[in-house]
């Protein structure tokens, strides 16, 4: 393993995140990967998520707003960070986010550490639902569990 490859394994970034981990059946790994991969119709997304879409899609315009007249590419900036938090609140309250248990962990590249009550065997296959702040991004990914 070369230094770079060394030093990615162990960067780790400590948080703490909705965390909702289930137990699968190796059987149902195939159903779930193809549930996972399917791109959601826009009916289904949160607002926060939305809301990162449409940014995405009118970033080049609005680097040329910047580009071209720098107050008015500012203020656009200003009024974008007010939806986003208007969009938190929303997701939050929306999503009862502020009543769902945080859990403390460490994420890397190799995988998330977290102190568990629940005990799982070496190669137990994972459904994994994380929710991360303060963007409250959504993400839902197939696991399991290695020494």
């Amino acid at each position: 393993m070369n230094t770079v490859d060394e030093r990615r394994r162990f960067f780790r970034v400590k948080d703490e995140i909705i965390l909702d981990i289930e137990c699968i059946e190796e059987k149902d790994l195939q159903k779930l990967h193809h549930k996972i991969q399917k791109i959601p119709a826009r009916s289904e997304l949160t607002i926060t998520t939305e809301l990162n879409i449409l940014s995405n899609e009118f970033l080049p315009v609005l680097n040329k707003i910047r580009k071209d007249t720098p107050d008015i590419g500012q203020y656009l900036d200003m009024l974008n960070k007010k939806i986003d938090a208007i969009a938190q609140v929303l997701s939050i309250k929306e999503g009862h986010l502020d009543e769902q248990p945080r859990t403390e962990v460490c994420l890397s590249a190799s995988g998330i550490a977290y102190n568990s009550p629940e005990k799982y065997k070496i190669g137990q296959h994972l459904d994994i639902h994380l929710t991360l702040f303060p963007e409250i991004n959504h993400v839902h990914l197939l696991g399991y569990i290695q020494q």
